[in-house]
């Protein structure tokens, strides 16, 4: 882990070039001066869900600054923050921590040697799972009356426990539509959210209104299975029981038609969606 007065900082880089500027910006967070905090989260080391080598470094500093709130839409600011970096890194953080691979903004960096950069991924995998005990904390005490709050906490803790790609889908949940591709004819498959049920569509319905529209079916696990692990195997039972004990109606609906199956509009084949989305955010 890099100490904010660390000069290696100058050899980091973020969406504008060097990141000699992001200790700075953390230091004055810390100290209560929040001016700068939007732009250095989406601006420098999260712009347009894309992350660079210093958003890794930066992260065991964040969780710093996450634990020092007290305020819940302060506290749901950073942990948003937190869940989309570790969406879209698009890496397995919860291999062994001691993995010898680079993740990919880290490979690219020539200036600093592999050890500091290993020493920055470590402490990068590690802050993962501060923020997994830290979603887990907040949605036991109960403090949290805003579903959406509830559901962002939940799709943070997807993030940070190796289940990106369901993190991802549920991050654009909100959006009109999700993309994936057929399995077995490899064509386009366009997945509608209307008011809470997905609808499957040959083409975009944007452009091709008059199109006959499939309803997927929905799968449902009983999370009295669930062997209270956090992991991309179990992914779909602790999220149906986080749903279910913590009352968030949405994804009490949605879960079971992400993890449902659909029958592809092209070719008539079924297939997993969840799976086939996976590929495809």
């Amino acid at each position: 882990m890099l100490s904010l007065t660390d000069t290696r900082w100058e050899q980091l880089h973020h969406a504008y070039g060097p990141a000699n500027d992001v200790p700075g910006i953390l230091q004055q967070l810390q100290e209560g001066n929040d001016e700068d905090k939007d732009d250095l989260f989406y601006g420098m080391l999260c712009h347009q869900y894309t992350v660079y080598d210093a958003t890794f470094a930066a992260m065991p500093a964040v969780f710093r600054l996450l634990e020092e709130q007290e305020d819940i839409p302060a506290i749901m600011e950073i942990l948003n923050f937190c869940g989309g970096v570790y969406a879209f890194d698009y890496e397995d953080h919860v291999a062994a921590v001691a993995s010898p691979l680079l993740y990919e903004p880290l490979r690219k960096n020539r200036e600093l040697d592999t050890t500091t950069l290993l020493n920055i991924q470590t402490a990068y995998k590690r802050t993962a799972e501060d923020v997994e005990q830290y979603c887990l904390y907040l949605l036991s005490k109960q403090v949290l009356e805003n579903e959406s709050d509830k559901k962002e906490v939940l799709t943070t803790l997807a993030a940070v426990t190796g289940s990106k790609a369901i993190a991802r889908a549920l991050l654009i949940y909100h959006q009109d539509e999700y993309v994936c591709v057929c399995p077995h004819c490899n064509s386009e498959v366009f997945v509608w959210n209307e008011e809470g049920i997905l609808k499957v569509y040959a083409n975009d319905p944007v452009f091709e209104k008059e199109q006959e529209k499939y309803a997927v079916i929905p799968v449902a696990v009983n999370p009295d299975d669930w062997d209270g692990s956090y992991n991309r195997a179990t992914a779909q039972y602790w999220l149906t029981d986080m749903a279910q004990r913590y009352d968030m109606a949405d994804y009490i609906i949605l879960l079971p038609q992400l993890f449902g199956i659909v029958a592809c509009p092209h070719c008539q084949q079924s297939f997993e969606l969840m799976p086939a989305l996976e590929k495809g955010v």
